[in-house]
C-alpha cells in the first residue's frame, strides 16, 4: 500500500487536497471532452438524419409533381379525343346537311367541298375532303 509522504509516513490534509483537486480536474476535464465528443458526435447524426430526411421529402414531393403532371397529360389526350370526336360529328352534320338541302343543285358538290374545308383543321390535306365521311363514330 502507497503511503503519502510525511514526518509520520502518513500523507498531510495538505497533499490529500493536493490529490483530491488533481482528481476533480481529470474528471472535469474527461466530463468536458465527453460532452464536446457527444455533442459532435449528435450534431453531425442529427445533420445526416435531417439531410435525409430532407431528401425523402424532396423525392416524394417530385413524386407526386409527376404523377400530377401524367394525369394532367392523360387529361389533355382525353380532351383532344373528345375535341376530335365532335369535330367529325360536325363535318359528318354538315355533309349530310349539304347533300341532302342541296342534292338538286349544280353547286352541291363544291359547297361540300368549300364548307369541308372551312371547318378543317389546319394542316388537313385537300385529299381529305374528298373522302366520305366515316360513320364509326
Amino acid at each position: 500500500m502507497r503511503r503519502f509522504p510525511g514526518k509520520s509516513g502518513r500523507g498531510t490534509h495538505a497533499d490529500c487536497k493536493k490529490i483530491m483537486g488533481n482528481v476533480i480536474i481529470l474528471i472535469t476535464a474527461g466530463l468536458g471532452v465527453g460532452f464536446v465528443a457527444g455533442f459532435l458526435i449528435a450534431k453531425f447524426y442529427y445533420k445526416d438524419n435531417t439531410s435525409k430526411k430532407h431528401l425523402e421529402d424532396l423525392q416524394a414531393e417530385y413524386k407526386e409533381y409527376r404523377e400530377s403532371v401524367r394525369e394532367h397529360f392523360v387529361d389533355t389526350v382525353d380532351l383532344l379525343s373528345d375535341i376530335d370526336k365532335t369535330q367529325q360529328k360536325l363535318y359528318r352534320t354538315v355533309a349530310s346537311g349539304v347533300r341532302e338541302l342541296c342534292s338538286n343543285d349544280e353547286n352541291s358538290d363544291g359547297l361540300l367541298t368549300q364548307t369541308v374545308k372551312t371547318l378543317a383543321k389546319p394542316g388537313d390535306s385537300d385529299k381529305e375532303f374528298d373522302k366520305k365521311p366515316k360513320d364509326n363514330l
